[in-house]
């Protein structure tokens, strides 16, 4: 199938993934899914694929049941932070990101 005959689904709220695509100068749509971002995946690599999979699966399925399935093409990222072994996912709030940030500041860490 060509890609022009496709419709092309960006599994993501997030601007910048918005924009990063927008440079591609072909149409598509943004459509999100709530999910629970849980993986049994103690590697970040793993764990990041596997939530990134989990949200293009679910905004695929929800289109599925929407009847707007038909010839899409979903995209679909996560980034995670990686230090000293912990995996940071989403900040929960304001409260949590600032904990976050504490626990990074002056440190190297990994972005997945």
């Amino acid at each position: 199938m060509v890609l022009n005959k496709l419709k092309l689904v960006l599994a993501s709220k997030s601007p910048r993934r918005k924009e990063l695509l927008g440079y591609l100068n072909i149409p598509f749509e943004i459509d999100s899914c709530d999910i629970d971002e849980i993986s049994s995946h103690d590697d970040p690599k793993l764990y990041c694929e596997d939530i990134a999979e989990q949200k293009g699966r679910a905004v695929f399925y929800k289109r599925i049941k929407e009847s707007s399935a038909k010839n899409i093409f979903v995209i679909s990222s996560d980034t995670i932070v990686f230090l000293e072994g912990k995996i940071y996912g989403k900040p929960k709030d304001k409260d949590d990101a600032r904990k976050i940030l504490l626990e990074l500041s002056g440190k190297t860490h990994t972005v997945f």
